[in-house]
This record gives structure tokens, C-alpha cells and sequence, in this order.
């Protein structure tokens, strides 16, 4: 018997809001941005997410990371081509 699958919940950037921004990420050509934002009192673990920059739909949610391994993923983004933005 196939069930039927569980629609995705559609997240929006702005559901984010009230969160601190610790970085964001543009990549020249791409639909998408790419940030780091918490809600962590210590600021030790840090949301990575992924979103579309004309309709703020979160497109990956990849988790959280602590703080201490932040500089490792920004060097690997900058690798990859992405800029950090200023805000």
C-alpha cells in the first residue's frame, strides 16, 4: 500500500526575523542567498540556511552548526564563488 507523502512545509526567510543575522552570502548569477542566522542566547549554535532572493522561500534548511565551525564553512562558500554580503 503506497502512502501518501507528507507535503513539505513552505518556510519563508521572514519566519526568521526575530533571529540574529551572523552572515549572508551572494553568489553573482544565482536566484539564491545563503546565511547563517541564530537565536541561541550563547550564539553557540547557528541556523545555515538557503533561500530565494526574490520570494524569501527557504529552499534547504541544512541544520544547525556551532559557532566554532563557522569560519571553515565561510571558507568553503568563498571557495564555491559565494560573497559575503554587508547589511
Amino acid at each position: 500500500m503506497a502512502y501518501a507523502k507528507k507535503p513539505k512545509e513552505i518556510q519563508n526567510i521572514s519566519d526568521f526575523a526575530d533571529y540574529k543575522v551572523i552572515a549572508i552570502f551572494e553568489k553573482k548569477g544565482s536566484y539564491l542567498r545563503r546565511g547563517f542566522f541564530t537565536n541561541d542566547p550563547e550564539e553557540w549554535f547557528l541556523d545555515v540556511l538557503h533561500w530565494r532572493k526574490k520570494s524569501g522561500q527557504i529552499t534547504d534548511n541544512e541544520g544547525w552548526i556551532i559557532a566554532a565551525d563557522l569560519k571553515d564553512w565561510t571558507r568553503w562558500w568563498e571557495g564555491l564563488g559565494w560573497k559575503k554580503v554587508e547589511e
